[in-house]
């Protein structure tokens, strides 16, 4: 059974009210605000904008009872709770019904008892009070305690380590690229819903996907984020920028970058998929430094700058070497696997001891190349 509420819940003050019967579900809809009075237990508790047979026109807000000192006032969900917005300018927002921010006995609190997995916000535009910083409530969740502020941000109580799962399920954590306006990454109008994903926040997912109008992503400042995935058709220009991710980049496009001196990846996963483009470029002194396995590894460094191998041997499909690039020196082995080969357009310098440059297709230097130590080509 369901009772759908467009106005408010009112209660018996401390003493708790039932609704936790199994498979039951209470659930506010509707625009406007409503309210949350006393002390109650729930089976499924949802909050949406609009609903079911509701038709959604302006944002919606749910008040919550203050928790008291133990508290003594809460909300329990037994089974699941699940939260939805609408869009950025619509978002929902939960709050305390009169909070003061150093005063917790003022915030509204709701015990998940159950898995972080219980509790479902399966759409993004969530707020928890009015103005910055200003702490509303708390989340009991699983047994873990988490506060809820204006910027969607949980602060997990006595625990620096925010476990993942629970943490994304109050904030925004995917975000996907439209290229409305230009290259820029902070951009918010190159996102959509005009949203751009937080340099530094490592609950972060972000797709590049194939856009109409071939703008796509450069990054300027460094970023510490969850994951990326470039799409088939796609581009990301890492350029000289340091990244760091908990899980990694999933190439299906194009991936560019500098590969300069100072420029660093923290140890994540590089996975280039079939079909895909890893290409050096600039007018530095470049180091290969993305990994080791490549689909077509494109070496196009441009006037005065070079390119050389890294501390680790290369395994690719194919070699891209473009008339312009810069000079290439060569000091780990390099396998290449495709019938194309690899073609050297510019000066290779072969240096090191034992270096090994093989592939099932054709190996063609068309300038010099210098031998610096022993070895075959």
């Amino acid at each position: 059974v369901t009772f759908l509420i467009t106005g408010d819940l009112s209660t018996n003050g401390t003493a708790l009210s039932q609704f936790d019967w199994k498979s039951s579900t209470v659930q506010f809809v509707g625009n406007g605000i409503s309210t949350i009075y006393g002390a109650n237990k729930f089976w499924n508790l949802k909050v949406d904008y609009g609903g079911i047979g509701v038709a959604a026109t302006s944002a919606k807000t749910l008040r919550i009872a203050a928790r008291g000192a133990v508290p003594v006032i809460k909300q329990t969900v037994d089974n699941v709770l699940t939260l939805l917005g609408e869009s950025s300018a619509s978002r929902l927002t939960i709050t305390s019904i009169s909070p003061q921010v150093n005063n917790n006995e003022t915030w509204f609190h709701i015990d998940v008892p159950a898995l972080d997995s219980n509790v479902n916000v399966n759409h993004t535009y969530i707020r928890f009070g009015y103005s910055e910083n200003d702490l509303r409530g708390d989340f009991l969740v699983g047994g873990v305690d988490y506060q809820a502020s204006q910027d969607n941000a949980l602060d997990n109580i006595g625990d620096s380590q925010i476990p993942a799962n629970t943490h994304n399920l109050f904030i925004r954590s995917y975000y996907e690229w439209s290229g409305v306006t230009d290259y820029d990454w902070q951009e918010d109008t190159n996102w959509v819903d005009n949203d751009a994903p937080p340099l530094i926040d490592k609950r972060v997912e972000v797709l590049i996907p194939t856009v109409g109008s071939v703008k796509y992503p450069v990054l300027a400042s460094d970023i510490s984020n969850k994951k990326i995935t470039i799409n088939s058709g796609a581009m990301l220009d890492l350029a000289d920028i340091n990244v760091t991710l908990v899980d990694g980049i999933y190439n299906s496009g194009t991936l560019r970058l500098k590969g300069s001196t100072g420029q660093t990846f923290s140890p994540f996963t590089k996975t280039n998929n079939a079909g895909s483009t890893v290409e050096y470029y600039g007018n530095n002194a470049a180091v290969e430094k993305y990994g080791a396995s490549y689909q077509t590894l494109k070496i196009n460094m441009s006037s005065g700058g070079s390119w050389k191998t890294g501390t680790d041997n290369i395994t690719a499909v194919a070699i891209d070497n473009p008339v312009s690039s810069g000079d290439i020196t060569i000091e780990k082995n390099i396998d290449v696997s495709g019938s194309g080969g690899m073609v050297f357009n510019r000066p290779v310098t072969i240096g090191g001891t034992g270096v090994n440059i093989s592939s099932a297709g054709v190996i063609n230097f068309v300038e010099p190349v210098t031998l610096g130590g022993s070895g075959t080509k």
